[in-house]
């Protein structure tokens, strides 16, 4: 998923989207994810998944 939508963001140019993979959840990485979450201060945060919604780390993560 992550090179789909890094190839995708160059294609279009997007100078303005970051993309920040999450391959540690435990233990979970807090700090070091709420500072890459204060870099993009003002910015739409989008959680991006391969598998469903009641699948893979979103419902973990959810409760974080």
């Amino acid at each position: 998923m992550f090179y789909d939508l890094a190839a995708h963001r160059a294609a279009k140019g997007l100078a303005d989207v970051e993309l920040v993979r999450l391959e540690q959840l435990y233990p979970f990485p807090k700090a070091a994810l709420e500072a890459v979450v204060a870099r993009a201060k003002g910015a739409e945060v989008v959680w991006c998944q391969e598998e469903p919604q009641n699948m893979g780390p979103w419902p973990f993560l959810l409760q974080r």
